[in-house]
């Protein structure tokens, strides 16, 4: 987890994932006494928070506080210069962890559902 100040809300756990412009990791949450995801920026130079701010805005736009199947919730966010991402941990097999040799029926039964949740 990158220092921010939002390091005194979160227990860091675990990292989930990298990405290109961001970092996820498993945490406890104090203030919303769960697990979580948190994403963060992974570079804190000042384009890249902005680029950041930008993608949390605009999750926030797409997925907002509705609940959808098969998409996560966002719980909590900030957009300012240590912004975050608070998502909703669901634990489970990811997309990148699924054997690339997948039955067809199965294959399309993943497709189709992460097609829905799109929509």
């Amino acid at each position: 987890m990158t220092d921010s100040a939002a390091s005194g809300r979160f227990d860091f756990r675990r990292v989930l994932g990298r990405g290109g412009t961001a970092d996820v990791s498993l945490v406890w949450d104090i203030r919303l006494n769960r697990l979580a995801a948190l994403k963060q920026p992974r570079d804190t130079s000042e384009p890249a928070v902005r680029q950041f701010c930008t993608l949390i805005q605009r999750e926030q736009l797409l997925i907002g506080q509705e609940r959808f199947p098969g998409l996560v919730r966002i719980l909590d966010a900030r957009d300012d210069d240590q912004p975050f991402l608070v998502l909703e941990y669901c634990d489970g097999t990811t997309l990148d962890t699924c054997r690339r040799d997948l039955p067809l029926v199965r294959a399309l039964n993943i497709l189709s559902a992460v097609a829905l949740s799109l929509h």
